[in-house]
């Protein structure tokens, strides 16, 4: 039988494994608070991740990398939230389950 699925909403602390989701629209650029979190090289490896894996940041994709070595995750899942004129549409239901289908 799988395991059920637990999901936790908390403001920025200590990160101990399981895994990370973020949000990126079309620039790839992530938040001021997460860089400030986690630093500039967050923001560097999804960069080069991105071409590799055709991602783009379009609405509700995903892409994921698995351990990655500057943080202490199992794995870092960047979900895109489309352009500038998508995110005033965003279907914050449908993102919700797009994200946990790549996590579950």
């Amino acid at each position: 039988m799988a395991e059920g699925m637990r999901i936790d909403f908390a403001g920025f602390g200590p990160v101990e494994g399981g895994d990370l989701i973020l949000l990126a629209g079309e620039d790839l650029r992530l938040s001021d608070a997460v860089v400030d979190r986690f630093g500039a090289g967050l923001s560097d490896l999804v960069a080069r991740a991105a071409p590799v894996e055709r991602f783009k940041g379009k609405r509700a994709s995903a892409l994921s990398i698995a351990a990655p070595a500057s943080l202490p995750i199992d794995r870092l899942v960047v979900v895109g939230t489309g352009g500038e004129k998508e995110r005033a549409e965003l279907n914050w239901t449908q993102l919700g389950g797009a994200i946990a289908g790549r996590v579950a």
